[in-house]
This record gives structure tokens, C-alpha cells and sequence, in this order.
């Protein structure tokens, strides 16, 4: 018989292991601070008192988000991840949340339209390889600089009119664990920013927003950050695919096309962010 319950630390550890075998790059500190975000709204699946999957959702106000769906493969088949899934929704749902998104696999969108979900458009990414001493285009003179601690109020408000929704907590908290690499920069006001987290296969890039006005920011970002950025790993980057100019960015600084993943929305159809202004998505996790 399978049980659902609410997340808890404990959880960490078999968290990051399915993660790991899916190869997805999570840290346990990545799960932990997914945790953290919404503790009342992340699950464990239990059949016959052993752990068998987990799924972690966010919400932004009107707007939830729904990442992280894993099911042991022994078990998958069963409607484990369907009853999952209906726990997430419910309780986001229950917060008043009326659009709901989520980043879909090519293999579970099917899973996802049988419980009502609809194809946004498509979320691409790219992957290019850092070595220390390797040229990159010149970033402009801008005031582009670390984030400081009384910045993130209003970077947040900047961050929501690009995004769709509030999600401060999901960027302070990207900032307390790896404030090295937050960058924003500023003219009168916020222009653009750019955050990024390491992983066990390198480093993630995102959140990375700027005005659809100013792409020369997003760029000049960009620049700033792989010059500061001493390593010899991997950086990868979600892009939605209709942020063209921030596609034509990346392939100009070499990075390549790796995979593709699914927007999806249950609910308003209406998508109240600008894909334009997002050039790299927080995580499939979290948007």
C-alpha cells in the first residue's frame, strides 16, 4: 500500500541518491534549500514503510511550480507518480495557487496531460566547458557587481515583473549559499542580474534576467561572470526556447545544445512572465 507523507530532513540523503541516479546534478544542499522553500509542500511516497519517490513543489503566490518528480525504477508503473503529483497539486491548489508549471521530460508528459497539464513551449539546454584561461567576448564598462544584501528587496521586484511571480525567497536563498557568484547590474535601477549554484557535475547558470530592452546587459552579465568564474568544470544553462536573442548569446559564447525539456501549465493559460526577459531559468525545479 502506498503512503504519502510530508518531507523531512531525514529525507535529504535518499533524496540526493535519486537524484544522483538520474544524473540530474543536484547536490543534498540543492535539496535541502528545495526544502526549505516549501516544507509544507514536499512529499515522500512510502509502500510498505520504504521510501519510493519523492516530488517538491514552490509556491509563488497565484503562481506554483512542481519539479523533482522521482520514483525508484522498480516501482514505477504503479500510479505512484500520479499520486504524487495529485498531493503537489492539491496542496498548491488549497494555497489559492491558479496556474501551476512544471518542466516535463519527454517520457512524463504524457503523465502530465492525463492530470490536465498543457504544453507552454520548449525549454532548452546548453552546456559549455570552462577552462581557466579561456577567452570569452569583453563585457562592457557597466556597474555590474556583487548583489549586496540590501539589494535583494528590490531585486526581487524586478525579478517578479520578468518572471510572472514573486519568488524572492527562491533568489535569497541562491544568494546566502553562493553569494560569490550573484551578479547585478544597475543603471538609475535594477538592468539584469545573474545567479548560479554549483553542482555534482558542475555549475547550474540561472536565475539570469534581464529587460527584453537591454539585451547588451544580459551580455555584458554573462561576460563579467565567466571571467570571474575560476574553474575547470561544466556550466549549463535553461534557456526558454522563445528568448531567441538569448540563444544567439550562448551559441556565440560556445555553448552547445544538450537537451530539451517541456514547459507545461495547469490553469490560466495566460503566461504572466516575459520568456523574452528570462535567459536562464532558476532550475526545471523551481522555474
Amino acid at each position: 500500500m502506498v503512503t504519502i507523507r510530508l518531507f523531512e530532513p531525514k529525507d535529504v540523503n535518499f533524496a540526493a541518491e535519486l537524484i544522483r541516479q538520474e544524473k540530474w546534478g543536484h547536490t543534498a544542499k540543492d535539496v535541502r534549500r528545495c526544502w526549505n522553500f516549501e516544507p509544507e509542500g514536499c512529499f515522500i511516497a512510502e509502500q510498505d514503510g520504504e521510501r519510493v519517490g519523492h516530488v517538491f513543489s514552490v509556491n509563488y503566490s497565484t503562481v506554483g511550480w512542481i519539479g523533482l518528480l522521482i520514483i525508484q525504477q522498480s516501482y514505477r508503473g504503479q500510479g505512484i507518480g500520479t499520486t504524487l503529483m495529485r498531493t503537489a497539486m492539491n496542496y498548491l491548489r488549497n494555497l489559492g495557487v491558479e496556474t501551476i508549471r512544471l518542466e516535463a521530460v519527454p517520457e512524463a508528459v504524457t503523465l502530465y496531460q492525463r492530470l490536465g497539464f498543457k504544453s507552454e513551449f520548449d525549454s532548452l539546454r546548453f552546456y559549455r566547458e570552462l577552462r581557466p584561461g579561456r577567452t570569452c567576448l569583453q563585457a562592457k564598462d557597466e556597474e555590474i557587481h556583487q548583489i549586496k544584501d540590501d539589494e535583494l528587496e528590490i531585486l526581487g521586484k524586478f525579478d517578479a515583473e520578468c518572471f510572472g511571480a514573486n519568488r524572492l525567497k527562491v533568489l535569497q536563498g541562491l544568494y546566502r549559499d553562493f553569494p560569490q557568484h550573484c551578479l547585478v547590474a544597475r543603471n538609475d535601477g535594477i538592468m539584469g542580474y545573474i545567479m548560479c549554484r554549483e553542482t555534482n557535475s558542475g555549475f547550474w547558470l540561472g536565475p539570469w534576467v534581464c529587460e527584453e530592452e537591454h539585451p547588451e546587459v544580459a551580455r555584458d552579465l554573462i561576460v563579467s561572470f565567466l571571467h570571474a568564474l575560476k574553474a575547470n568544470s561544466g556550466l549549463c544553462v535553461g534557456i526558454p526556447a522563445p528568448n531567441t536573442m538569448g540563444i544567439q548569446l550562448l551559441e556565440k559564447l560556445d555553448f552547445s545544445l544538450m537537451s530539451r525539456s517541456i514547459r507545461m501549465f495547469w490553469g490560466k493559460p495566460a503566461y504572466s512572465g516575459n520568456a523574452k526577459e528570462n535567459f536562464g531559468i532558476g532550475g526545471p525545479e523551481k522555474g
